[in-house]
């Protein structure tokens, strides 16, 4: 019953075809580096074999369960080592030892579902006895707690996924889904920024400063999708109409400054060019800093992403109207692919893009340019844009430059 437990468990997180996922790889190739082993895998242990999430020096995709030692391992609270395979009397006639690829040395953390099920192992693999030491043994238990913290985001996301195109033409519905599991996927991803966090402090510590760009891709992922997350729960509060303005006076142009100093490294990364036009007398706005930060952040990153080796520009100025109050509008330019007609209808509706080759090409999730536009429809305002293929596009965001200091209700926009 305990086995059958685990395998339903299992069918949780995978389908019949593996994806491999880089993050498990770097985290595998990291457990590698800092061991000194020419193998580590991350298995997923099924009824009658092992599968691979991430390979480093091994080159199967799979293999019998007869052979694997992490179904040895997942049976272990800790770390499950074998100093020397042939001198094991469980592994010594083991295919795997006597065979071609020689194993002599074997350690193994199992990792877990969120119900305490072991589903695997990241384990490491060597052609020659020996055992890990006091750190390295620590350094492979963080590891595997990244590795379960990863794997249950991936199933939280898979799950993600699936009720949202389940709960396709229900909006409110939907929203109040999104809610609840971006809520759930803090959690583990939560874990994820902690455990990178620790290891690469480790790393500082041990002089192992080498491995710091991969714990730094580990940690900058994470950071993305806590990104996409803290979208869709603003997209949810939007639809919920529980979305609120926080008001607060402060000045344009150090706005308009700091949103070009945070994104150049965005633009720069497809070799562009990011040009600011704003005069010096902008003067200051009342409104939501952190949202007119975000939408402009929205819109230069969305120019960023769809131009290569062109200039990308951040302008903006003042309207002033007599008997009216002033409105601040933003332009962002850009010398990208632009997009026709048919391809901007639905372009401000939350998870599209101008076509699906476009978010397979290009990645994103299609929240971003909805939540600007709705942004700013709450401070006063709108998004409009202008395209020409091949030639690039112009996103104009216009928004009132002085709020009244009331919260708004995003009712007018949640339907």
């Amino acid at each position: 019953p305990q086995e059958e437990a685990r395998l339903q468990a299992l069918r949780l997180y995978f389908q019949e075809e593996l994806v491999r996922d880089e993050d498990l790889q770097n985290l595998a190739q990291y457990a590698a580096d800092v061991c000194g082993t020419p193998v580590s895998l991350v298995s997923v242990i099924e009824e009658n074999r092992q599968r691979f999430l991430a390979d480093v020096g091994f080159g199967q995709s799979e293999t019998s369960r007869d052979v694997s030692f992490c179904a040895h391992a997942i049976l272990e609270e800790g770390i499950f080592e074998v100093p020397d395979a042939l001198a094991d009397p469980r592994f010594l006639d083991n295919e795997l030892v006597t065979g071609e690829v020689g194993v002599r040395f074997y350690a193994g953390i199992p990792v877990s579902t969120a119900e305490g099920f072991p589903i695997g192992a990241l384990c490491l693999l060597d052609t020659v006895p020996r055992q890990l030491d006091a750190f390295q043994r620590r350094t492979l238990s963080l590891l595997g707690s990244q590795v379960q913290s990863r794997l249950e985001l991936l199933r939280r996301m898979r799950e993600l996924e699936m009720a949202k195109v389940a709960a396709e033409g229900a909006s409110r519905s939907k929203s109040l889904f999104l809610a609840n599991m971006s809520h759930e996927l803090r959690t583990p991803l939560n874990a994820i920024l902690g455990y990178s966090e620790m290891l690469q402090e480790e790393a500082i510590d041990q002089n192992l400063e080498e491995f710091a760009p991969d714990l730094g891709k580990i940690h900058n992922a994470g950071k993305h999708l806590l990104t996409v997350i803290n979208d869709i729960l603003d997209l949810s509060k939007i639809e919920a109409g529980k979305m609120q303005l926080y008001i607060e006076p402060f000045d344009a142009v150090g706005l308009i400054d700091e949103v070009a100093s945070t994104v150049r490294p965005l633009v720069e990364t497809n070799a562009n060019t990011l040009q600011i036009e704003r005069p010096d007398d902008l003067g200051s706005m009342i409104g939501d800093l952190t949202k007119v930060r975000q939408c402009l952040f929205n819109l230069v990153s969305n120019a960023a992403k769809f131009t290569n080796r062109g200039t990308i520009t951040l302008s903006a100025r003042r309207e002033r109207t007599d008997g009216a109050d002033d409105v601040m509008i933003f332009r962002v330019a850009d010398t990208g692919i632009g997009m026709t007609p048919d391809q901007m209808v639905g372009l401000f509706q939350a998870f599209t893009q101008a076509e699906a080759s476009t978010t397979r090409r290009f990645g994103g999730t299609g929240l971003g340019l909805a939540l600007t536009r709705s942004f700013a429809l709450l401070m006063g305002g709108d998004v409009v844009v202008e395209s020409t293929p091949g030639e690039g596009s112009l996103f104009t965001m216009r928004v009132g430059a002085e709020l009244p200091s009331v919260p708004s209700d995003a009712d007018s926009i949640a339907a």
